[in-house]
């Protein structure tokens, strides 16, 4: 089982403060049944300037740090870009992605311009990634709380495939249809599951997971006391709806 989204790197963004919590992380995700864990800080100019060297020298010492403690879990180099206007420069130099995949983990900033984001997307496709699009859910510009965003999904998706619009259709309801004909794979968060964020992710994220958007999840885990709170909770629901997302 792979955590696709994991920010268990000590010291280097918002993630994990400390070795110790690290492998506090990493000892509760491999007890819950995860084998390896994509290690994915932010990539934000301006507020997490995450060079990809020191990432992968972070993955190595990790990495040893679980041998010596004989927590058997492997560890991948990855990143969490954000979509803005510097996303083509950051990532173009030196690209990380998940492991060895051609995945690439994305956020979007929580007010993005919807062209801004069609166009970042378009650019991973273009160059051979597949963008890993991180918890959807959380970002109501995609699809307002209180929207019957399973059956909205459905029918979009249905118009994006076949090439006709309802005049009707808002820009925010077709984005996330577009975005997956476009090659866009989407993650759920596991905290959104188990109302980490709060009722009205947790219920757009149900959502999301019935209409069959998600490709994968990931704990997002931030700390140890945020993974004990949701995790196993979470993970039960998943596996009882959809075992084969995890």
């Amino acid at each position: 089982m792979i955590d696709w989204h994991c920010h268990l790197l000590p010291g280097i963004d918002d993630g994990a403060s400390s070795l110790d919590e690290t492998l506090a992380m990493a000892a509760l995700l491999a007890e819950v049944g995860y084998t390896t864990v994509c290690c994915t800080p932010h990539r934000l100019r301006g507020m997490y300037d995450t060079d990809p060297e020191l990432m992968r020298n972070a993955v190595a010492e990790a990495t040893e740090a679980l041998k010596r403690e004989r927590v058997e879990l492997e560890l991948w180099p990855g990143m969490e870009y954000c979509l803005d206007e510097f996303f083509a420069d950051d990532f173009g130099p030196d690209p990380i992605t998940l492991g060895e995949t051609k995945r690439v983990l994305v956020e979007t900033p929580a007010h993005a311009d919807p062209q801004l984001l069609r166009e970042n997307i378009f650019y991973l496709v273009r160059h051979g990634y597949t963008p890993i699009f991180a918890h959807p859910e959380r970002h109501a510009f995609l699809a307002p709380p209180g929207s019957d965003s399973g059956s909205m999904f459905n029918r979009v998706k249905s118009w994006a495939q076949s090439g006709s619009a309802e005049s009707t259709q808002s820009i925010n309801d077709t984005l996330l249809a577009e975005l997956q004909v476009m090659g866009c794979e989407f993650q759920g968060n596991l905290g959104s599951v188990g109302g980490y964020y709060g009722s009205l992710v947790k219920k757009q994220e149900k959502r999301f997971r019935e209409a069959g958007l998600y490709s994968c999840y990931g704990s997002d885990g931030h700390d140890l006391g945020g993974l004990q709170s949701f995790l196993t909770q979470a993970l039960n629901e998943v596996r009882l709806d959809h075992s084969g997302l995890l």
